[in-house]
């Protein structure tokens, strides 16, 4: 790869539907029912209290099979050029900050990783406000496949949509300047049943 063309500043990028295929939480709640079904009641319970002690709880509760996990094979091939030219890449998450690091250790691509910690949720301006405080307005560019993502994309440098669906890559474009987009690779079916085989 060219290491003009990489830019210097950093790229943030959520976890989630983004780098990986599926989603973790999902992953965790298949896991948690399947070795607790009669305690199915406390991820209610949890819910109540906020959802960023909802994921905490969860993370605490059954164990994620991380090596199993689908990421998306075009974005991460690109991810790992980007690091190989010098790039620094943050994985950046509402899932606990405790699964982003599991996930991030699994790669070995990215120089940190953040996520919720149990009372804030970062997401959409949350998200932004965290970002902005830690490379400045407009700072970093960011890889994003949801309508949560929307905020961040505003504050960012460039965007990068992933994974995402038509309507979701409109709005991005309306409010940033997209510079890679990088379509679903499987479908949602198939998705679904790694989830419930996880």
């Amino acid at each position: 790869m060219d290491q003009l063309a990489v830019p210097s500043r950093p790229l943030c990028v959520d976890m989630d539907g983004t780098l990986l295929e599926t989603d973790t939480k999902d992953h965790l709640i298949a896991s948690f029912l399947r070795r607790h079904f009669w305690r199915g009641g406390m991820l209610l319970v949890w819910l109540w209290r906020g959802k960023a002690y909802f994921k905490r709880r969860l993370a605490e509760a059954v164990p994620l099979q991380v090596d199993l996990l689908p990421a998306h094979p075009e974005f991460l091939r690109y991810l790992e050029e980007q690091h190989a030219a010098g790039r620094t890449l943050v994985l950046v998450s509402a899932a606990d900050e405790r699964i982003v690091r599991q996930v991030a250790q699994r790669f070995k691509i990215f120089s940190s990783a953040l996520g919720s910690d149990g009372e804030i949720n970062l997401r959409a301006g949350a998200k932004l406000k965290l970002l902005t405080h830690l490379f400045g307005p407009r700072g970093f560019d960011y890889a994003g496949n949801s309508s949560m993502d929307i905020p961040v994309w505003r504050g960012s440098a460039e965007a990068i949509v992933v994974n995402a669906s038509l309507s979701v890559e409109r709005r991005a474009r309306g409010v940033a300047k997209v510079a890679r987009v990088f379509p679903p690779h499987t479908g949602r079916l198939e998705l679904w049943k790694r989830v419930l085989r996880s």
